[in-house]
Parts: structure tokens; C-alpha cells; sequence
């Protein structure tokens, strides 16, 4: 799993990892509290 603090390379970044098979999840743990943040995950 992977989580961001959104910044202006966020959606270059969204796209590549969704074209790796990442998918957009709700934020986690640390980053329950933090709508800035962005939490992916991919099944291995």
C-alpha cells in the first residue's frame, strides 16, 4: 500500500500507479485524519 500528501505531481502520479494495477483506497491508520492524503493498494 502506498500513501501520499497530495502535491501538484499527485494526478501524474495517481495515473501511473492505476496504470500499474493500484487502486484508490480509504486512507488508513496515520492517514485516517488527513484528507490531504491519498491511499492506494495493489493484490499481488
Amino acid at each position: 500500500m502506498r500513501c501520499w500528501r497530495r502535491g501538484e505531481l499527485l494526478e501524474e502520479a495517481v495515473g501511473l500507479y492505476k496504470k500499474f494495477g493500484y487502486k484508490v483506497i480509504p486512507n488508513y491508520g496515520p492517514y485516517v485524519d488527513m484528507p490531504q492524503s491519498l491511499c492506494m493498494k495493489k493484490k499481488l
